[in-house]
């Protein structure tokens, strides 16, 4: 039997040394010498006793992250950002949120993203994004003092998976033939999707005086009900609008006001955007 104390982490967060007791091994075969079993005892003692370790490394997985990591998000990055990391813990990784940060192995990583590959049908490039939210997590524990080890994620290697689709892009022939059926509002809406390039968000946030009859500025984006600033800096770049759109722009500057038309543009939105999207 062995007995030692530990650092155990109470409801309150609070930290308090307590005494542990584990059986570690029948006293039979290779264990049957107090030397082999003070061996195995100190193997088992390693992460208690390893000086790389905090106190705090005690915390769950799932503690640092539904507690620390994801609040840190939230106030620092796009409200966009926060919610996809958060649907990446829910939906795969919060099963395997037990264990304590002292004990998360490499050997853990790649297992946790094996059995989540196994489990879901995933590509590799949600593979990817669950194992950079990963390593995330264990650079912001070190940078909070929490761990002194290595980032166990980082020598971590990704199952097998297939490979993401393709996104396909619509011709200009096509993108006329959408437009031609199209009613109004959509159509513009459509038209202005496919000449600039815009995503979904920054289409929303177009607004009459960032554009000046040549060019649109995007000073703008929408996530659901929240504004946000452009997702990167080259985002924020003019762009050229070309003949054909500029002549349904025109068209609507003359009959809706900015709100009249920011309004027709969401409500239509989710309807014309499926058909870009199928």
């Amino acid at each position: 039997m062995l007995r030692y104390y530990d650092n155990q982490q109470m409801l309150d967060g609070s930290i308090t040394r307590v005494q542990k007791a584990r059986k570690l091994v029948e006293a039979i075969g290779e264990y049957r010498t107090k030397a082999a079993a003070r061996k195995l005892a100190e193997e088992q003692l390693e992460p208690v006793n390893d000086s790389r370790t905090t106190p705090q490394s005690v915390m769950s997985l799932q503690k640092l992250v539904e507690v620390c990591y994801l609040p840190s998000i939230e106030r620092q990055k796009r409200v966009s950002t926060f919610h996809g990391y958060r649907n990446l813990w829910k939906s795969y990784l919060k099963p395997h949120g037990a264990v304590a940060l002292r004990d998360f192995t490499t050997m853990d990583g790649e297992r946790i993203l094996t059995d989540i590959a196994e489990t879901h049908d995933l590509s590799k490039t949600t593979l990817q994004h669950i194992k950079a939210f990963m390593s995330g997590v264990f650079r912001y524990a070190k940078r909070q003092g929490l761990i002194r080890f290595q980032n166990p994620m980082f020598d971590t290697v990704l199952p097998s998976a297939r490979a993401a689709a393709d996104t396909y892009a619509y011709s200009f022939e096509e993108v006329t033939q959408m437009l031609k059926v199209l009613p109004e509002p959509a159509a513009t809406i459509v038209a202005a999707a496919a000449y600039t390039g815009a995503r979904k968000g920054e289409l929303r946030g177009f607004r009459w005086e960032d554009y000046d009859g040549k060019q649109l500025r995007i000073s703008q984006s929408y996530w659901r009900s929240h504004r946000q600033e452009p997702k990167t800096r080259k985002s924020r770049a003019p762009v050229p609008v070309i003949k054909q759109l500029a002549e349904r722009l025109n068209l609507h500057r003359g009959t809706l006001a900015m709100g009249s038309y920011s309004r027709a543009l969401q409500e239509s939105l989710s309807t014309s955007m499926r058909l870009q999207w199928t």
